[in-house]
């Protein structure tokens, strides 16, 4: 896992690589003394909560300090069960989802593939989820946490490329605490090509529904 700290105080951002539980900088008495009100840490990786639970290929470990745990409690106000093969939403979350979506996206299953489907193969089209958890203040006077991930990391590239490109002013403008979720859709062909090479634009065929606070909103193709 890597942090991104974007803050307002210093003259750049401040990298954090490697989360582990030897890093001094990541108890709590270092990292209160250091993130406060106007800094938001950002995390692009799904964090893998209950990875070993569900016996996942290629578990996401967890780093055992102070700050993943306090973005863990953020996400579990939203996610109640979180691996790579299945993502189930609390009440809280699935209420951002609209009344007629919310049977069939709260509790879902992924493939073990790079494109993550949560719908048959065989079907001409492809669904997959990515979420958006944004907290107003992960503590007291601390820093905003803004976390946004896909099931595998090429449909993570693909959600955040789509996110700049079509969403990026709604996402400058996040601040309440809340969940996001996007459903992924591309007809006739696959989501993710075989090979993923050079400079890809993938995700400029994909059409993405935003689904928040019960409301949703469809970003048409990027083309």
């Amino acid at each position: 896992m890597h942090l991104l700290i974007d803050t307002q105080r210093e003259p750049c951002d401040v990298v954090i690589p490697g989360l582990n539980t030897d890093a001094s900088d990541l108890t709590e008495k270092s990292v209160r003394s250091r993130l406060l009100t106007g800094d938001v840490v950002l995390t692009s990786t799904r964090l893998g909560i209950d990875d070993v639970t569900d016996k996942v290929k290629t578990p996401v470990l967890p780093g055992c300090n102070w700050l993943e745990a306090t973005v863990i409690e953020l996400w579990h106000r939203y996610i109640s069960h979180c691996s790579r093969k299945r993502v189930e939403l609390t009440e809280a979350g699935v209420k951002a989802l609209p009344q007629r979506h919310q049977a069939r996206l709260a509790n879902l299953e992924f493939s073990d593939t790079d494109d993550a489907l949560i719908s048959d193969r065989r079907l001409k089209t492809r669904r997959t989820v990515a979420y958006i958890i944004h907290g107003e203040s992960l503590w007291t006077g601390g820093p905003r946490c803004l976390s946004i991930f896909g099931m595998s990391g090429t449909v993570t590239l693909g959600f955040l490329s789509v996110l700049a490109e079509r969403w990026s002013a709604e996402l400058r403008q996040l601040t309440r605490s809340e969940i996001i979720i996007a459903e992924i859709v591309r007809t006739g062909l696959s989501l993710i090509p075989a090979s993923v090479q050079g400079f890809p634009n993938y995700w400029r065929y994909w059409d993405v529904v935003i689904y928040r606070s019960g409301a949703e909103t469809v970003l048409p193709q990027d083309m």
